[in-house]
């Protein structure tokens, strides 16, 4: 998306986080991350399970496009600098986020990002949507809703750049 432009998303929730925690699952496997913290998630995945064995949320966020430089121009043949990569990784936990998050994950695809969490089961429900729409204020992302909607997802706070050259460390939640 270019510059000022917000994305556009149509999803089923439930969909869309089975597709994005098997990529978590298979990314586990090649040894990022503990896999045993993902194998009570595959019934859900496989669809044997209508839900997670604990409570999710799933937040998405548009990298911002930028004008390129002149350099950029002969090189890409655009106007504009886009994020086209896919990129899995973790999402660092601190403060708050240590004891209430049991797993995050980055899931990015061109220009949408998305950050998946399951949260510790001891979470109550309230605390879960606060905490959620805390990161998603704090990075310019939108919580999505369970079922089957659309959203309109604004630019996140991630500079294409810095997201490109690895500059981008795992998001803290």
């Amino acid at each position: 998306m270019k510059p000022g432009e917000s994305g556009y998303f149509e999803y089923d929730y439930h969909t869309l986080c089975r597709w994005l925690w098997k990529l978590s699952y298979n990314k586990a496997r090649t040894g990022d991350d503990d896999r045993t913290t993902y194998e009570p998630l595959v019934p859900y995945i496989l669809r044997d399970s209508p839900s997670p064995p604990f409570p999710q949320a799933v937040l998405v966020g548009v990298i911002r496009a930028d004008e390129a430089t002149e350099r950029e121009r002969a090189v890409l043949h655009s106007r504009f600098i886009y994020p086209r990569l896919i990129r899995l990784a973790l999402l660092a936990r601190g403060g708050v986020f240590a004891t209430t998050i049991r797993v995050g994950r980055l899931v990015s695809i061109n220009s949408y990002m998305f950050w998946l969490i399951a949260w510790e089961p001891d979470v109550n429900r309230q605390r879960r949507r606060d905490l959620a729409e805390r990161i998603g204020n704090g990075h310019g992302m939108v919580v999505l809703s369970e079922g089957s909607v659309d959203v309109h997802v604004p630019a996140s706070t991630f500079e294409v750049r810095d997201y490109l050259a690895r500059r981008f460390s795992s998001p803290v939640v």
